[in-house]
């Protein structure tokens, strides 16, 4: 790339290497069957019960969504662009900042099944499908986000933030210029501050931030959950190389 940017510069105008799509997960101490073995009974409730627990906290964390949206998630029956009928809803209701949209949809998800056998009941990690919470928000620093939870245990949890959505309301406060076509930058005012702007994003400290998403769109954090916490993992991490040339046409001869 160095190359192709040495070979072209009477071209161009500058580049800017931006984070671009980022998710995080964060997975809860009850993750492996053993524990989630000691956090049932630390609870009282026995193996035989799981079945019907489980299905009862799913429940609160379904009319926890409709409290947070005063509607019924829209259930998804056949795949769909989220960020696309998010960014809809947004238009249609007027919102610029907060809880736009929740949707559910059947997905295939880790969580536990009870085994028998010789000895006693005991818990084995397994994969089912089962519902699944996407709550979008237009949050202030990084415009449209998502947040992924799993309705059955052990409630994994997702954050998806858009690397240059954020830099895009970061050069915004500082009255800096820029154009931007959907997700990419075709023109900056100070590329150098741009790239300054970009690189503090990687020295954010995203814990602080997931955790206040996940508290938003798990509320058995407060009370079952309470004193156990999200341990945050970088799941997928992207980033993009933005070459801005002169004018379309010196594009337009490559």
């Amino acid at each position: 790339m160095d190359a192709f940017l040495s070979k072209h510069q009477d071209k161009i105008t500058g580049s800017l290497f931006c984070p671009d799509r980022l998710i995080f997960k964060g997975h809860l101490p009850i993750s492996y069957a053993q524990g989630m073995e000691n956090f049932l009974a630390n609870h009282g409730i026995l193996l035989k019960d799981f079945k019907a627990f489980g299905p009862q906290q799913a429940k609160r964390l379904k009319q926890h969504a409709e409290q947070l949206l005063g509607e019924p998630p829209t259930f998804l029956r056949r795949k769909a662009r989220k960020d696309d009928l998010a960014r809809q809803r947004a238009r249609a209701k007027g919102l610029s900042e907060g809880l736009v949209a929740v949707f559910s949809c059947q997905e295939t998800c880790p969580t536990f099944r009870i085994v028998y056998g010789k000895g006693r009941p005991h818990l084995k990690r397994d994969y089912r499908r089962c519902l699944v919470l996407y709550f979008y928000f237009l949050d202030p620093e990084f415009g449209l986000l998502h947040v992924r939870l799993t309705t059955w245990f052990p409630l994994t949890i997702q954050v998806y933030v858009n690397g240059h959505e954020w830099l895009a309301r970061a050069l915004t406060k500082h009255r800096l210029d820029f154009e931007q076509r959907d997700n990419v930058f075709v023109s900056l005012g100070h590329v150098a501050k741009a790239q300054q702007l970009a690189d503090k994003l990687l020295h954010k400290k995203w814990p602080g931030f997931l955790n206040v998403l996940a508290k938003r769109c798990n509320p058995l954090l407060s009370d079952l959950l309470k004193g156990l916490h999200y341990r945050w993992v970088t799941d997928q991490a992207e980033f993009a190389l933005d070459i801005l040339f002169k004018d379309a046409a010196s594009l337009g001869s490559l």
